[in-house]
């Protein structure tokens, strides 16, 4: 397992460990993983508006989150080389991140292809993405009913290789924090990687700090969990925000985080490596989320009649203090 510095990011080549199609044959050799993934071979290929659709809980959208913020971010930058207009909407979900809404008909009007953020497609919201019958890519994203053009965290893996890390580290009383056992789609692949992990390494039994995944029923959670259970000696959170709940929780019940803790995050945040102590963490290469994405949709363009295209990117472990040797 390689660990990459902060300022790097794998190789598209290294990071892309599915790809998808009924028939790989008929996919560009770009997107086969025969060659590096550029986009040289669509620089032809014009986007002249692109819309992003956002999901939104209790009024606010994931740009407030830091993980799609900088997603978002890096998606800006390559749609102002490429003189790419970005429209935004917003999708209500429920506590489960599934639509609750059909997406607005105002960007039918005015995007040419659209990219899908964060949501879980319901029925409806997937009928409606047909009736616009633009180009879609959905981005750490899923469908109820039909299947779309994806770039995918790998979720499962990084929460594998997480516990792995724990595991190889000498610990056995490793807790999962932050999640529920009907959650996210993304959430429960990590709770999954959890469980499997532990199960081949034929460690028993898991041990849950379960909660909604907010910080605050985290940090609740975590309170109790600890205290009720104090031969736990690490946990791994689902992201970094659940672990700065279950830091604060252990902080307050006594536990030492640099020798008798340890905790391990997910999506590696900025907020990870400015921790005490710094927080090692899944990095996420939200860069190459979004530039896949976008060549995707240039090649669903391009190529309209090929089958659908899902990479999944895999976390790469990023050392830091918040992980000892028991």
């Amino acid at each position: 397992m390689q660990n990459w510095p902060n300022t790097m990011s794998p190789p598209i080549s290294d990071t892309v460990i599915k790809n998808v199609a009924r028939n790989t044959d008929s996919m560009p050799a770009r997107l086969r993983g025969d060659e590096p993934f550029s986009l040289e071979k669509y620089q032809a290929v014009k986007v002249n508006n692109l819309g992003i659709l956002l999901q939104s809980r209790q009024g606010k959208n994931i740009l407030k989150s830091p993980f799609y913020a900088r997603m978002i971010k890096e998606i800006k930058k390559f749609c102002e080389q490429d003189n790419i207009h970005l429209t935004f909407s917003n999708l209500p979900v429920d506590e489960s991140g599934h639509t609750i809404d059909e997406p607005d008909v105002f960007i039918e009007r005015q995007v040419d292809a659209l990219l899908v953020l964060g949501l879980f497609l319901k029925e409806n919201a997937c009928r409606a993405l047909d009736r616009f019958g633009v180009p879609t890519v959905l981005l750490d994203s899923s469908s109820e009913v039909k299947n779309y053009d994806a770039v995918e965290i790998a979720n499962y893996q990084g929460a594998y290789d997480a516990v792995s890390y724990l595991i190889n580290n000498g610990h056995r009383r490793i807790a999962i924090a932050g999640s529920l056992p009907q959650t996210f789609s993304g959430i429960f692949d990590r709770r999954r990687g959890y469980l499997d992990a532990m199960r081949d390494f034929n460690i028993k039994p898991p041990l849950f700090i379960d909660s909604p995944f907010t910080p605050a029923d985290t940090y609740l959670a975590a309170l109790e969990g600890l205290k009720n259970d104090p031969s736990i000696t690490a946990v791994f959170c689902v992201s970094d925000w659940i672990a700065m709940a279950v830091m604060r929780a252990a902080r307050e019940l006594g536990r030492d985080l640099k020798s008798d803790l340890s905790l391990i995050g997910f999506n590696d945040t900025l907020i990870a490596s400015h921790l005490d102590p710094a927080l090692t963490s899944m990095h996420v290469d939200t860069k190459s989320m979004g530039w896949i994405g976008i060549n995707l949709i240039k090649n669903r363009i391009q190529n309209p009649g090929t089958h659908l295209v899902k990479i999944g990117l895999r976390p790469d472990l990023v050392i830091r203090n918040s992980v000892h040797t028991v």
